[in-house]
């Protein structure tokens, strides 16, 4: 048993001319790539102008926290619960004194 459905391929040798149009044609397709091409005019360009959002982004955020500025902190408005009163109750008590034996 043969390992694939097509097992009728005949070899075909190459001349030297083939493979010089074969090499060009791999060449000229653009395949994935190793990351950015860093120091290219176009990674230039797409890294000012992320540099530009990232700048107007602090600029909207510093004017919004301007505006609205940050309200009290609730912990210190509201009461304090039966338990945060019973705690502190608590840890004003003196304790017994340990007597020796």
């Amino acid at each position: 048993m043969s390992g694939g459905s097509n097992t009728n391929h005949q070899y075909k040798p190459h001349s030297y001319q083939d493979y010089q149009t074969m090499k060009q044609q791999v060449q000229t397709l653009k395949l994935g790539g190793l990351g950015a091409n860093i120091g290219s005019e176009e990674w230039e360009k797409a890294r000012k102008k992320n540099e530009f959002f990232m700048e107007y982004g602090k600029q909207i955020r510093m004017q919004n926290l301007s505006k609205h500025p940050k309200r009290k902190d609730d912990s210190q408005m509201r009461e304090m619960s039966k338990r945060e009163k019973a705690l502190e109750f608590a840890s004003h008590i003196p304790k017994p004194k340990v007597k020796p034996l």
